[in-house]
């Protein structure tokens, strides 16, 4: 890649795009087996932790040393409360775990998209992601080896249109297309 361009193959100075997904959720399954997993686990870790001090209170009070019956309210109120916010909090964790896995599906999307792209002949498409998005690098290294294949192929398509000796610009074309490995 050129000095002057950024990780996404832009010449600073062009003007970019903004680009704003208007759906949270872009890839279906992949978001939601990631929420899926999030909900679980915080899931878990919240159940084993109320089941504690559930227990720990219950013991508490099966070896009597709670006895005031406003005590012992008291503390059924606090493992019901602790319950209910365990239930707010898997509504938060879910709803954050899709919107996390936003910025992971997006710029999956986009490389599929890209993909299509490069398989129908397109080399000058390049992969740009939203500054926020995730899985920078992967674009920068798509755009770099995008620049290398489409500068060989403008070469073997110079070498090919060059007049005169047709040998010498064969010559050209097979050692330039001796760089790919196939």
């Amino acid at each position: 890649m050129k000095s002057d361009e950024s990780a996404s193959g832009e010449k600073p100075g062009t003007p970019r795009p903004t680009f704003r997904r208007k759906t949270v959720v872009i890839k279906r399954g992949f978001q939601f087996r990631y929420a899926v997993i999030m909900f679980a686990l915080f899931g878990i870790a919240a159940f084993m932790v109320w089941w504690e001090i559930y227990n720990n209170f219950k013991s508490v009070m099966d070896q009597g040393l709670i006895r005031e019956p406003a005590a012992i309210r008291m503390v059924a109120d606090a493992t019901r409360v602790v319950l209910y916010k365990v239930v707010i909090a898997l509504g938060i964790v879910w709803f954050l775990s899709i919107l996390l896995s936003h910025y992971i599906a997006g710029p999956i999307y986009r490389f599929e998209a890209c993909l299509k792209l490069l398989k129908d002949g397109d080399l000058v498409h390049r992969a740009r992601l939203r500054p926020h998005d995730e899985l920078k690098s992967l674009a920068a290294a798509y755009n770099e080896g995008l620049e290398s294949v489409h500068q060989r192929v403008r070469a073997i398509k110079e070498a090919a249109a060059s007049g005169g000796d047709a040998r010498a610009a064969l010559d050209k074309v097979k050692s330039i297309a001796n760089e790919f490995k196939v």
